[in-house]
């Protein structure tokens, strides 16, 4: 059977970085996600994302810095709006652990 996940991933070949974030999550704002961006805190298969409207598809790796950790993930999904958080999960996998950060 069919999830609206699986079926999005169909229909959408690729998105911005920052808005891939924003609907899977790990940014509270979309102004948000971009920023981790613009401060160089994104890279995509490891290669340092320069501009928000960098793409990402369906098995990239997604490397990022938060406040509290640095994350790494691989898109599974792409989905065209901001889900609840138990379908954003559905979005990605962890690829290892993360890093707590040390202020």
């Amino acid at each position: 059977m069919l999830t609206t996940t699986d079926a999005l991933a169909e229909t959408i070949s690729a998105q911005r970085v920052d808005l891939w974030l924003w609907h899977a999550r790990f940014a509270p704002t979309r102004t948000r996600a971009s920023a981790f961006v613009r401060e160089g805190r994104v890279r995509i298969n490891k290669v340092k994302a320069k501009r928000a409207s960098a793409l990402v598809r369906i098995g990239d790796v997604i490397t990022f810095a938060s406040p509290r950790d640095v994350r790494v993930i691989r898109v599974e999904a792409i989905s065209d709006r901001r889900l609840g958080a138990p379908a954003a999960a559905e979005l990605y996998t962890e690829v290892g652990e993360s890093i707590p950060q040390h202020n």
